[in-house]
């Protein structure tokens, strides 16, 4: 499976200690070398509660860059740290469907600036 970009996307399994690995610890810290001095949106889709390996990171580097936002879409979300709760976005309801919707509305034609 491969995203828009062409980049291949890798399944989250769970397991007993879950770890990223090397190639996937490299492409984040380019992601955010990328983008450190720039505003953010970080989406975050589907991820339940019970799963530090995403929630974690991703809520350290929200603390760490303050001008990232954070988009929670989910059918159940969880409850968002009070501190990054100013930035955050929180859709609840069915993934596939809100997915559609965020589609169409980045579809439209932009007004020139």
């Amino acid at each position: 499976m491969y995203d828009l970009c062409g980049e291949v996307l890798t399944p989250l399994m769970f397991a007993p200690k879950p770890q990223l690995d090397s190639q996937q610890v490299a492409g984040l810290n380019k992601l955010v070398r990328a983008h450190a001095d720039q505003p953010l949106a970080v989406l975050e889709l589907g991820v339940g509660d019970q799963n530090p390996l995403v929630k974690k990171p991703v809520e350290s580097l929200l603390h760490q860059f303050s001008e990232w936002n954070y988009v929670v879409l989910n059918q159940k979300p969880g409850p968002v740290p009070f501190n990054l709760q100013p930035r955050t976005a929180v859709i609840q309801g069915d993934l596939k469907t809100n997915l559609a919707q965020l589609a169409c509305l980045m579809a439209r034609p932009s007004k020139a600036r």
